[in-house]
């Protein structure tokens, strides 16, 4: 049963922190050049160019001709994976904490293909993941009232151009994941509800591992 309880925790960590970004509205535009995007953190719009779009507590430098993100909550730095041959400046976004629920460091990379690029959301380890997609044209964050972010990729394939807006796993902060630590041999999976909870005697936790008693 402890066995049953660790796997069940380290499949929804794994699941929890990797959250994909998430299609939840599309739309036919005339052309990707009309869009009005604004700049994070400025007034300025992105019409044309794709300029690296930085959101969460990073800034973008070079040491010792290396691009790297300092982190400025701890300043650490990461080191930008080279994901391909091309140019840093295919590079087009970069943010901590929002495409996935824990603090890594990630990079949305355009890669060339004959004129119909594609977009891959890539980590600080340079794992892929997920694979965003082709003719894209232009990307980036903008900001709602209620303060989350959303994410846009202006997309023009066989002709079409569309607008696409995604939500975003991440809100910027660390998603704390409880840890099973020795769980009482006596633990048992019990129902409530309709749903199935691990029952150890003294506490009581959803499969996900959240304590609830």
């Amino acid at each position: 049963m402890k066995k049953t309880i660790f796997i069940l925790v380290a499949l929804f960590a794994s699941t929890f922190a990797n959250a994909q970004i998430t299609l939840e509205y599309k739309v036919t535009i005339d052309r990707y050049k009309e869009t009005k995007i604004p700049y994070v953190g400025s007034e300025r719009y992105s019409t044309y160019a794709n300029p690296i779009f930085l959101l969460g507590d990073i800034i973008k430098t070079r040491k010792n001709d290396t691009d790297i993100v300092v982190d400025l909550s701890t300043y650490s730095i990461v080191t930008i994976p080279k994901i391909s041959s091309e140019s840093e400046d295919d590079i087009w976004s970069i943010a901590k904490g929002y495409f996935t629920t824990d603090n890594r460091v990630c990079f949305v990379v355009y890669t060339h293909d004959g004129g119909n690029g594609y977009l891959n959301l890539y980590d600080e380890n340079g794992t892929m993941l997920q694979d965003l997609g082709r003719g894209c044209e232009a990307c980036g964050f903008f900001q709602l009232k209620n303060g989350l972010y959303k994410f846009y990729i202006c997309r023009k394939v066989d002709g079409q151009s569309d607008l696409e807006i995604y939500s975003l796993p991440g809100n910027g902060e660390t998603q704390d994941i409880v840890t099973l630590s020795s769980p009482k041999r006596s633990a048992r999976k019990i129902a409530r509800d309709g749903q199935v909870f691990i029952e150890t005697g003294t506490n009581t936790y959803t499969l996900t591992g959240v304590e609830i008693k």
